[in-house]
């Protein structure tokens, strides 16, 4: 299931003032960066029972079904303190946005700020994911995610898109 109702991608767009085709490259160029930080997570000692514990908390899952809830500042922090578990530090997180930033042609700036919202609703669409088919397709969607067209990403709504 999409991201608020099929919505995420464009919800996104509007929040950021980009356009639907920009946002979808956004995405899709820190995708990749998303799904190898969580398989490096869930590998890690404790990292598993870490994400795992991300997202049980009750602002992702308002950030996957709700455009409201994931504009606020409850789910940029959320988003923020799910990116450090990701990744760690914010540099790294400033190094994947100049890296995509190179690629789209978007700023850094804008694409460190639609960063928490991404980890958001990423974190939601995996916790509805564990709720409906169970933990064991969440770590296989952490398996697969680095190595899939679409990863994460299809979670946000952007894989029908670029399987056209």
């Amino acid at each position: 299931m999409p991201a608020q109702g099929g919505q995420g991608m464009n919800n996104i767009a509007q929040q950021f003032g980009l356009s639907p085709e920009q946002t979808q490259a956004a995405i899709q160029a820190v995708i990749p960066a998303f799904s190898q930080g969580m398989q490096n997570q869930a590998s890690s000692a404790g990292g598993l029972e870490s994400i795992i514990g991300a997202l049980t908390g009750g602002i992702h899952q308002q950030s996957f079904q709700n455009p409201a809830a994931a504009q606020s500042p409850a789910a940029q922090a959320a988003g923020g303190d799910m990116l450090s578990q990701i990744f760690g530090n914010n540099q790294i997180v400033a190094q994947i946005a100049q890296h995509a930033a190179q690629s789209t042609g978007i700023s850094p700036q804008i694409l460190q700020q639609m960063m928490p919202t991404i980890a958001s609703m990423i974190a939601g669409g995996m916790f509805h994911s564990m709720q409906n088919q169970g933990l064991g397709n969440v770590l296989g969607q952490l398996a697969q995610a680095a190595t899939q067209p679409g990863g994460l990403g299809s979670m946000l709504g952007q894989g029908a898109e670029r399987r056209r």
